[in-house]
Parts: C-alpha cells; structure tokens; sequence
C-alpha cells in the first residue's frame, strides 16, 4: 500500500511501472534515456496517477496511454 501525506491510500490509482505494457514501458525508458527503471526509482515510485476510478476501471490501451501522457511523451508541435 502506498498513502498520501494526507493518509489517503493511493495504491489503487496510481500507475506503477510494472503495470504497463512492454512496449510502452520501452518507450518510457528510451524517452528518458535510461536502460533500467531503476535508474528513475521506478521500482517503487509510481509512473503516473489515474483522473479517477482504479487501475481495474481501465484497459491496458488506456493506462499506457494515461502514463505516456503524464510523463510528457506526448507533446504539442506548435
């Protein structure tokens, strides 16, 4: 269980390394020029946070793509 400074339980909405695919978890180590998770503590910290629901509220498709988007993959060409 992972909680918040608030006590919250946050383990239910946060999106852990381990849960993504493993192409998007590629693309998230090659956007951040790593070779391992460990390397960003990914192991223990979580990738991103779910807007709302639970991890078992989403599809794979979608929580890859909710943390692709978190992490800045995904950016506007102005």
């Amino acid at each position: 269980m992972m909680f918040s400074e608030l006590g919250r339980d946050t383990s239910k909405n946060s999106i852990m390394f381990e849960y993504l695919s493993q192409e998007t978890q590629e693309k998230i180590l090659a956007f951040n020029k790593v070779s391992s998770p460990y390397e960003l503590h990914f192991d223990v910290i979580p990738i991103a946070q779910l807007p709302y629901g639970s991890i078992a509220d989403f599809t794979q498709d979608e929580l890859d793509l909710q943390a692709l988007t978190q992490i800045g993959y995904f950016r506007p060409n102005f």
